[in-house]
């Protein structure tokens, strides 16, 4: 999604509307079936919208990764505990 005229304030509080919109289909969808939606936003001024739609694209590669990481690093101490549980 493209929104030419929007910036700064305006354009943050237009991502947090769409990205509630999507937080909402995705939690009334849940055990119907399984929708996962990433995004990434950036804001530019000269640059072509190729240019824009790339930074966005890197931003959302980037913040994945970064979820990824956190949820692999927070696993391990459930992990962990399951296996002291049992050792004991």
């Amino acid at each position: 999604m493209i929104y030419p005229q929007e910036r700064g304030a305006s354009a943050q509080r237009r991502l947090n509307q769409v990205a509630q919109q999507l937080w909402d289909f995705q939690l009334r969808s849940l055990g119907s079936f399984q929708i996962l939606f990433s995004w990434g936003g950036v804001e530019v001024r000269s640059e072509s919208i190729q240019e824009a739609i790339a930074s966005a694209s890197e931003r959302m590669q980037g913040d994945r990764r970064r979820a990824a990481a956190k949820l692999l690093t927070m696993s391990v101490p459930v992990a962990a505990e399951t296996q002291l549980r049992q050792a004991v």
